[in-house]
């Protein structure tokens, strides 16, 4: 199966095991100027998709995805305002280890 198919499983089917088997022991999530560690942003992402609020479907398209990088942008609202995001991901053994956001107001 290719990454980005296990990538949309995972998210679209709110399994949280299968997010975190995406993930690095050793990854890392920047978002702006902040870092947390794979069990703080797993924390996160859980938290979103039990309130419902984690969506990244809307206007999806994968921009990459390479042996070692995988990178997506999509749009989603938050707190009333609409955001373009791109995630991008420096893989390493097949799994997120870097993983960066942006988040542009449109």
């Amino acid at each position: 199966m290719s990454y980005v198919v296990k990538v949309f499983n995972a998210f679209d089917n709110r399994d949280i095991e299968a997010v975190a088997d995406l993930c690095h022991e050793d990854f890392v999530h920047v978002d702006d100027y902040s870092m947390t560690t794979r069990d703080e942003w797993l924390a996160s992402v859980k938290h979103q998709f039990e309130n419902d609020c984690l969506h990244f479907t809307r206007d999806c398209s994968v921009v990459a995805d390479r042996r070692d990088m995988f990178a997506m942008e999509f749009t989603r609202d938050i707190d009333g305002v609409t955001y373009r995001i791109t995630n991008v991901s420096i893989k390493k053994d097949d799994k997120f280890w870097r993983f960066q956001i942006n988040r542009v107001p449109i």
